[in-house]
């Protein structure tokens, strides 16, 4: 028996284990990280080969295929490298991308105060930037260098530094947030000139409570569209008692104004808020704390702290959530075989009628990395999340440094379809398919209306053909009668001009 169903959308990998050696990865959430997406999931940055180098990835969403382009800061690496067709970043003090819009058309780059971006001490950070606009092919910078000033809200208790530890910039790429150890600026652009923005009273010193880590910085965030800020409050110890204090942008007055503050006891190792001002809370023991603000009571109100099979899902590494704050990804292991062996796969959750719940899930042959022995951190990594969560950026680690492969993963609208007959399935998908000369066989239809159905479609084309034929007798006919008639009609009409004029009308009259 044969039989045709329609799969539901599933993930595919449209860009299947691209080998860049080296690919940089940050040990943790500080940024600026080197590994970006855009906001459409159209365009990915890459940094790697020792730093050196940064690939762009663009998707032809109706190809299905990715292009790539490399750029440096210095010709000598595309030699190094055996490298045609390279291209140079505007400015050889600034190579890593640390922000892009929504597009991927505008690209923030920092610049690195020391040789090692590995080291993740204070005086490795930069405190200043460089935007620039992809044209043609080509970065062409926009403006100045942009530095951290430290504002009338800034911590002194920093010791002055003030490195910067996260970029943001918005979906439009027309505002810019760069957080500190100590204190926030925050940029907006008109006609390509970014301009500081006043302190706001409402943000305040203890809004950076300093720690000789990332936080503040890996609290914070701002969401996607640029109009929300959510920073926290000190209140030792660190894993508990946090106070998130969420901040609105007023458009009036070109400024962050305080929002809501939300008090919760949760050690917190990672914050997200989306366009709406959702707040969602990575727990230090694997669930997700989610608020959601009331308009009625005017209140943010606890939704959900579930924990969902994420088990430390996020082992020194990045979480990503999308900018409604419905998508959450993240890497995950398990133990397996009498807890013998340790598996890695990533983990893709949705939030639906107050419930995370996994999306699709990863196959685990898309992972298949295993380890008999601890297990180092090592092997599947999330590079970046799209804004609408439906393309993620992965990285898988080998064992070498010259052994990681990137992979891309867009969750398809179109659906897939599967034929079946026996014990053979046969899946198409996004190709074309000829059959040449090859005899097929379908079911016979169920009524005589279905277009599948071959009798019925010779017999239409059989009337169809039939109705032109009895047309064209129609025409014949109608010209064989005109004539008939206009011959009559003349015959009468000579016969008329005999009788009164005595002559024929073809003959002249003579005057």
């Amino acid at each position: 028996m044969f039989t045709i169903f329609i799969m539901p959308n599933v993930w595919k990998n449209t860009l299947a284990n691209y080998n860049y050696p080296g690919i940089y990865y940050p040990t943790n959430t500080e940024s600026p990280e080197c590994n970006l997406i855009s906001g459409d999931g159209t365009v990915c940055y890459i940094l790697y080969m020792d730093n050196d180098l940064i690939s762009r990835q663009k998707y032809n969403r109706d190809s299905g295929t990715w292009t790539s382009e490399i750029f440096s800061t210095n010709l000598s690496y595309f030699q190094s490298y055996n490298i045609t067709g390279g291209k140079l970043l505007p400015n050889a003090q600034y190579r890593f991308p640390v922000a892009t819009s929504a597009d991927g058309n505008t690209l923030v780059f920092a610049k690195q105060n020391i040789s090692s971006p590995y080291y993740n001490g204070p005086t490795s950070k930069s405190r200043t930037i460089i935007i620039t606009k992809y044209v043609n092919g080509q970065f062409i910078q926009v403006g100045s260098e942009i530095t951290f000033t430290p504002q009338s809200n800034f911590n002194t208790a920093t010791n002055t530094v003030y490195n910067i530890q996260r970029v943001f910039l918005s979906e439009n790429g027309l505002k810019l947030v760069l957080l500190t150890q100590g204190g926030i600026n925050t940029f907006v652009c008109t006609n390509d000139t970014w301009t500081l923005i006043p302190a706001t009273s409402d943000i305040t010193v203890i809004n950076f409570p300093y720690r000789d880590w990332i936080f503040p910085a890996q609290m914070a965030h701002v969401s996607k569209n640029g109009m929300y800020l959510a920073l926290c409050e000190d209140s030792p110890p660190i894993d508990y008692g946090l106070t998130f204090t969420i901040f609105k942008f007023d458009t009036a007055i070109n400024n962050w104004v305080l929002f809501k503050t939300i008090n919760q006891s949760y050690g917190i190792y990672q914050s997200f808020i989306s366009n709406t001002g959702v707040l969602v809370m990575y727990h230090g023991q694997g669930s997700l704390v989610r608020y959601e603000y009331n308009p009625t009571t005017e209140i943010y109100e606890l939704k959900t702290n579930t924990s969902y099979v994420l088990t430390r899902g996020w082992d020194s590494h990045t979480v990503f959530m999308s900018a409604d704050c419905n998508t959450y990804v993240c890497r995950y292991r398990y133990l397996g075989n009498s807890n013998t062996e340790q598996f890695q796969t990533l983990r893709v959750l949705k939030y639906s009628n107050g419930a995370w719940s996994l999306h699709n899930p990863f196959p685990e042959t898309f992972f298949p990395y295993k380890t008999v022995i601890n297990d180092q951190g090592y092997g599947v990594t999330v590079l970046g999340i799209s804004s609408d969560g439906g393309t993620i950026v992965t990285r898988q680690f080998f064992g070498s440094v010259n052994n990681q492969l990137g992979n891309v993963y867009v969750y398809m609208d179109v659906p897939e379809l599967i034929l079946g007959l026996g014990g053979s399935v046969v899946s198409i998908q996004d190709a074309n398919v000829d059959f040449t000369t090859a005899s097929t066989a379908v079911k016979m239809p169920t009524l005589d209306l279905n277009v599948v159905n071959k009798i019925y479609v010779d017999n239409a084309g059989s009337e169809i053909q039939a109705l032109i034929i009895q047309d064209n007798s129609y025409n014949e006919q109608c010209t064989a009668k005109k004539q008939e008639i206009q011959s009559n009609l003349a015959t009468q009409i000579e016969q008329l001009y005999q009788y009164f004029f005595n002559q024929s009308r073809t003959e002249p009259i003579l005057r």
